[in-house]
């Protein structure tokens, strides 16, 4: 019962406020779709006080050997907390087991080119960077997995950190599960 003590003269507040405005946003977007890929382009002008513009492309891929890639790029003129300019890869391979069970191995990174760390004038330090690598295994009713993201190896990467998952799904619509993280370096640690 660790969790329920606390000093009794302890005062702690913050406040935050947050204003909410919303701005026109023209955009043209598009994909070529084939049976096994998709590629994805947009670009666009969102009007707000700075007006940003942007471009991207996605490219998705699934091949019937159980092999998925996607990878991705978008740059920002103008970028913000919310958007800004980014590429990424990810590759995963799922094996199968049998008709009920099958194995799921991942990795990836996100880069985060330009987002500001300002609000205003005040510093506020966001991870949008990571590079991680995922593994699950589905075996009937039962799964567990485990995701490693490494920190401070880019710049406002994620920090360390690794968690574990448990569940189980008795029937189709309910399921119970549980994880925990033994190695955790984030500012908003959960065990």
């Amino acid at each position: 019962m660790n969790f329920l003590r606390q000093d009794v003269n302890f005062v702690q507040s913050s406040i935050y406020q947050e204003k909410t405005r919303y701005y026109p946003h023209l955009s043209f977007t598009g994909n070529r779709t084939g049976p096994d890929d998709l590629l994805r382009y947009y670009s666009g002008v969102i009007f707000s006080e700075k007006t940003m513009a942007y471009a991207g492309v996605d490219y998705t891929k699934n091949t019937i050997t159980g092999w998925n890639l996607q990878t991705g790029a978008v740059g920002y003129i103008n970028p913000d907390r919310d958007y800004y300019s980014q590429i990424w890869a990810r590759l995963g391979k799922k094996i199968n087991i049998n008709a009920n069970s099958h194995i799921n191995l991942s990795g990836g990174v996100t880069y985060a080119l330009d987002q500001p760390q300002e609000i205003d004038d005040i510093y506020s330090q966001s991870q949008a960077s990571e590079i991680f690598l995922r593994s699950h295994l589905k075996w009937g009713i039962f799964s567990v997995g485990a995701v490693y993201y490494f920190g401070d190896i880019l710049p406002n990467s994620y920090d360390d950190r690794l968690a574990i998952d448990f569940s189980i799904r008795p029937i189709n619509n309910l399921e119970f599960s549980a994880y925990f993280a033994p190695i955790d370096k984030t500012s908003s640690r959960s065990l």
